[in-house]
C-alpha cells in the first residue's frame, strides 16, 4: 500500500508499515519532513476513489479562555465527526484545542507549522514543516476546500484575506471573540464571511455544496 502526500506541487510517495492497531509512514521532501504520527486503524483502508474533504481551523495560538478552548475542541469533533481531515497551524491555543477534539472523535489531523522544529502540539498526526513563518498561512488556507475561524488576531485575519482571494468558502464563529466575532457576516471583495452560532453549524456551512 502508498501513502501519497501532495506538498508544495510535488507528489510523494511513502511505504506503510502496517500492525493489528495502527500504521506509520514518513515522507521527505528535501529539508521539509513530513511525519505521519500513529493513526488509528480506520485509517488504514482508503477508497481511492473517495478524496476526504479538508477543513483548515485557523485562530489564536496563544492563550485562550476556557470558552473558546471548549468551542474550538467542539468543532475539531465536529469536523472529524463529518469524515473531513482537520489543519491547522499545528501550534497551541486555538489550533491545540480544535485537533484535540479531533483526535477525540478519531479523526485525522494535519498541522502546517512555521518554524524549523517539529513542535507541533500533541493532538497533530501529519506534522508538515515549512520554515517559512507567516508565509505558511497561505499554505494552511489554500490546502482546504473551507476555513473556519476561531477568536483570533491579525496573523487569523490575514488567513482570512488570502482564503478569500482564494475563493475558498470562509466561516467565523461570531461567539468566539477576536477578529472570528468582528468579521462574521463581512463582506469583502464580493467574498462574504459566513457566520455561525456552533461548531456544528460552522462545519455544516463548510462543507455545504463540497459534496
Amino acid at each position: 500500500m502508498l501513502v501519497r502526500v501532495n506538498f508544495q506541487g510535488c507528489t510523494l510517495k511513502t511505504g506503510v508499515v502496517q500492525s493489528r492497531n495502527s500504521f506509520l509512514a514518513c515522507a521527505f521532501h528535501f529539508d521539509n519532513p513530513i511525519f505521519i504520527r500513529s493513526l488509528p486503524v480506520e485509517w488504514r483502508i482508503v477508497d481511492e476513489d473517495v478524496i476526504m474533504k479538508q477543513i483548515a481551523v485557523i485562530g489564536s495560538s496563544g492563550p485562550i479562555t476556557s470558552e473558546v478552548y471548549k468551542l474550538a475542541e467542539e468543532l475539531g469533533g465536529a469536523i472529524a465527526s463529518a469524515g473531513a481531515v482537520l489543519i491547522t497551524g499545528g501550534r497551541g491555543g486555538v489550533m491545540e484545542a480544535a485537533s484535540k477534539g479531533a483526535k477525540k472523535n478519531r479523526g485525522l489531523t494535519v498541522g502546517i507549522l512555521p518554524g524549523i522544529e517539529e513542535d507541533a502540539n500533541p493532538y497533530v498526526d501529519v506534522v508538515i514543516v515549512t520554515g517559512m513563518g507567516d508565509a505558511r498561512n497561505v499554505i494552511n488556507v489554500r490546502s482546504a476546500n473551507a476555513v473556519i475561524a476561531v477568536s483570533g488576531g491579525a496573523g487569523t485575519l490575514s488567513e482570512i484575506g488570502h482564503a478569500l482571494k482564494a475563493g475558498k468558502r470562509v466561516i467565523a464563529l461570531r461567539h468566539s471573540g477576536g477578529v472570528a466575532e468582528s468579521m462574521a457576516g463581512a463582506v469583502i471583495d464580493g467574498g462574504t464571511i459566513l457566520s455561525a452560532d456552533s461548531a456544528g453549524e460552522a462545519v455544516e456551512l463548510a462543507l455545504e455544496k463540497l459534496a
